[in-house]
């Protein structure tokens, strides 16, 4: 159970330092501003926009102090004693300095010890979620006291849901996923998967493409109708193909992608299934994994493929989940390929980290052989805190779910 703010950690004028991660300011005031308290938010020119975005949150109880250089200690000092003087709220003064430079913690956390002796100082400890305070040795859990969804995260970066695109929140093949996780847990069967993609798969989806494009413009044949996709032949994954055959009904071994995709399928469009078929369904599977540990792990929040309005800020997620104020950001491929993991996961990991801060826990599931080798190395290399990342491999697929409890857990 998560602990409770003791309330003479709260006080009447918090001062925050805006860094370039707005969340744990974002956790702080909700936490540590009194009802109708005022909220200071310290800023630099280079983290204004932030601020201003913060202070919508908080419309009428804040108050922005710019610094022009945020380095410079006389500066510091004296847009400090100002904003005590002046833009003082009587009461208690508390100062939440997770964010900032090191000179602006440095800086203001001294000035206001010396104006303020009885000064409420704290700070959250991304390793643990547990916020902290000077003057008491004992911490305080805050992970689950504050649960922003996945909105409200991408709103504070400027950012918003692409509204021509619903990300997903059910799975819709939940036996075809396993069966075909089952199958991907062998290296030669997932190669022969690989295979039956690149050979069936691929020109089919190229083909309706064009056929698609002949029909818009009125000069589309019949030539295309009818043709079809025989079923995957390794046997290990013959199960997946049975269900296949059963999904599609079909009692052969090849099978029309239009008239496979039926309500009865789950899957919308010829070009849903075939991005299924090539790859979609390992997102569906982490989907299913997150979705049976949502009420044990308290993930107020699942989304599958999750894509932004474009801008130069652009942000896309096969599948991310909320557990309090904690980011979970899953990265999906079939790939067996060690260079194209390293790189998704590269990705993954920048985008969650700028997304979620040093909070924000990151994976990838994949067909890697050797999963523990990739996240060791990439961990060294990258200089990443143990457990921030991890790799989920070919043997993990057929128990994700289980293998998600203890990552969730941990």
């Amino acid at each position: 159970m998560p602990d409770s703010i003791p309330q003479d950690w709260k006080t009447d004028n918090l001062f925050v330092l805006v860094g370039g991660n707005p969340l744990p300011n974002y956790v702080a005031a909700h936490l540590l501003l009194k009802d109708k308290g005022c909220l200071h938010l310290v800023c630099s020119n280079e983290t204004e926009k932030i601020a201003n975005k913060l202070a919508t949150y908080f419309p009428d109880q804040f108050i922005k102090h710019t610094l022009q250089d945020a380095a410079d200690r006389g500066e510091i000092r004296r847009v400090m004693s100002d904003a005590l003087k002046k833009d003082y709220k009587p009461g208690t003064v508390g100062l939440h300095y997770t964010g900032g430079t090191k000179a602006m913690a440095v800086h203001v956390h001294q000035i206001i010890r010396e104006k303020c002796s009885d000064a409420i100082l704290t700070y959250l400890d991304s390793r643990t979620l547990t916020l902290r305070c000077d003057s008491i040795v004992n911490n305080v859990k805050v992970k689950f006291l504050v649960k922003p969804d996945l909105r409200t995260l991408l709103d504070m970066h400027q950012l918003s849901l692409n509204e021509g695109h619903i990300p997903r929140v059910k799975p819709v093949l939940l036996e075809l996923d396993q069966l075909l996780a089952k199958g991907h847990a062998s290296k030669k069967a997932a190669e022969s998967y690989a295979q039956w993609c690149k050979d069936y798969v691929y020109p089919y989806e190229n083909e309706y493409k064009k056929f698609q494009v002949a029909k818009e413009e009125g000069t589309a044949t019949s030539a295309f109708l009818g043709k079809t996709i025989p079923f995957p032949r390794h046997s290990k994954l013959q199960q997946a193909a049975e269900e296949m055959r059963c999904l599609f009904e079909v009692s052969g071994d090849q099978f029309d992608p239009e008239l496979a995709t039926t309500q009865q399928v789950g899957l919308n469009s010829v070009e849903e299934l075939l991005r299924y078929l090539l790859g979609d369904w390992v997102e569906y599977l982490v989907l299913q994994a997150f979705l049976k540990n949502q009420t044990t792990h308290h993930l107020h929040e699942v989304l599958m493929s999750v894509k932004t309005q474009p801008n130069p800020n652009y942000f896309e997620f096969d599948v991310a989940a909320m557990q309090g104020y904690q980011l979970y950001v899953v990265s999906c491929t079939r790939s067996t390929f060690r260079d194209l993991n390293k790189s998704k996961l590269f990705e993954v990991y920048i985008r969650a980290a700028q997304l979620g801060g040093d909070e924000a826990k990151i994976a990838l599931v994949c067909c890697e052989m050797d999963p523990s080798r990739l996240e060791d190395e990439v961990q060294d290399s990258w200089q990443v805190r143990q457990g921030r990342i991890k790799v989920f491999g070919a043997s993990d697929l057929p128990y994700l779910s289980d293998r998600f409890a203890d990552w969730l857990g941990s």
